[in-house]
């Protein structure tokens, strides 16, 4: 502002040393100054008017300039508060998305719990009877001297069929 207020008092300082000429001009001419010509009325005015059309224009300049300043900062806030609300929602989604997580884990480790219910070494102590006795009755079986007589009784029987069908 400082350098358009120094180009303004350039501009008055211009105008007023042009119309001082024209005004000392006529002074110098022998007139005492109370009688302006029509010519230095017309040309201070003409001078008054160029000052006036410059400084409209440099006004106009200076608001146009100012409001797309304006409209380029609230382009600017637009924008942000845009990306400041996407984050705001991210962040809720992200929270929700969470909070639905730690209840998930809550609920399946609260199962894990009340499912597994804790092995008594007794119970470890008769699972091992149990699968003794049942090896045992295994190995009973395998050896028992009847299972070769089942084996030959089944291949008699077999050559039996086999006879009978071919006849």
């Amino acid at each position: 502002q400082d350098v358009e207020s120094h180009a303004m008092t350039q501009g008055t300082t211009a105008t007023s040393m042009t119309l001082s000429t024209i005004f000392t001009s006529s002074t110098i001419n022998g007139d005492d100054g109370t009688n302006i010509s029509d010519e230095d009325v017309d040309a201070f005015l003409r001078a008054l008017r160029h000052k006036e059309i410059t400084l409209k224009n440099e006004w106009e300049n200076a608001k146009r300039k100012h409001q797309k300043d304006e409209d380029d900062l609230q382009s600017e806030i637009s924008e942000l508060q845009a990306q400041k609300s996407a984050v705001e929602n991210d962040r809720r989604r992200t929270e929700m998305t969470k909070n639905e997580a730690m209840r998930e884990l809550s609920m399946v480790s609260g199962q894990m719990s009340s499912s597994l219910t804790r092995v008594r070494k007794s119970d470890v102590d008769e699972a091992k009877r149990h699968a003794a006795q049942l090896a045992a009755t295994r190995d009973e079986l395998n050896n028992n001297p009847r299972r070769e007589d089942i084996a030959k009784e089944i291949r008699v029987q077999e050559e039996k069929l086999k006879s009978i069908s071919a006849t």
